[in-house]
């Protein structure tokens, strides 16, 4: 049958846009005023959020292999919808370095859920700075969490959070890599990629309406 108008069109987008989906986040640009990068090419990790299943969303965050052996992710923090409460988010570690998890039960400026000198986040992973098995540097490659919550999905961790100092606009996503030879970096990148999945026959309309849910999403600095 023959879709006759752009209303159609829309909402058949957004039917696609609610199957399976990934979000990706690259971390490209030290925001901390350091000056310094981590050793090798941006991005220096990836964190993919994958729809699978029923308000249930796989996290992987992936180190990129060309940081120095020494250098290590000690801290990573994201956003979540600003209509859900961060408090009811699981977090279920699958693999990687084990790590220490939180979620924001304060205000929107809770100051251990902020990167440095910048905006605040929802929920963070944080991994030892000692040289133990469970430092997040050149021993891995990647940690894997199963994250769960009422009526959630990718699609809801794309969120620049409550801005500040250096951020006054609100960032993604905020990582500390530490190790460095000249000390350490604040890094920081946009969404990479929005993903529908599984049939390639969807991927433009389910784009569309990706789309349109990303400009849905409330900014909590908006307020």
């Amino acid at each position: 049958m023959k879709i006759r108008t752009l209303s159609a069109l829309g909402a058949l987008a957004l039917a696609a846009a609610s199957q399976a989906a990934t979000v990706s986040f690259n971390l490209t640009n030290e925001f901390s005023g350091s000056g310094v990068n981590p050793s090798g090419p941006s991005p220096w990790g990836v964190a993919s959020f994958t729809d699978t299943g029923a308000n249930t969303v796989q996290l992987t965050l992936s180190r990129a292999t060309t940081m120095g052996a020494g250098e290590f992710i000690r801290v990573w923090l994201f956003n979540l919808n600003p209509s859900m409460n961060p408090t009811g988010l699981g977090i279920t570690q699958n693999s990687g370095p084990v790590s220490s998890n939180s979620t924001r039960a304060g205000s929107d400026t809770d100051n251990a859920f902020r990167g440095d000198g910048g905006s605040f986040f929802d929920f963070k992973f944080e991994w030892p700075t000692s040289n133990s098995a469970d430092r997040f540097d050149g021993d891995w490659i990647s940690a894997v969490y199963t994250l769960t919550m009422t009526g959630l999905d990718a699609n809801d961790f794309v969120d620049l959070g409550v801005g500040a100092g250096n951020s006054p606009n609100g960032l993604y996503q905020a990582a500390h890599i530490q190790g460095m030879t000249a000390g350490s970096a604040w890094v920081t990148g946009g969404p990479g990629v929005l993903v529908p999945l599984p049939s390639a026959a969807w991927t433009g309309m389910a784009g569309l309406g990706m789309v349109g849910l990303v400009g849905w999403k409330r900014r909590r600095n908006a307020r």
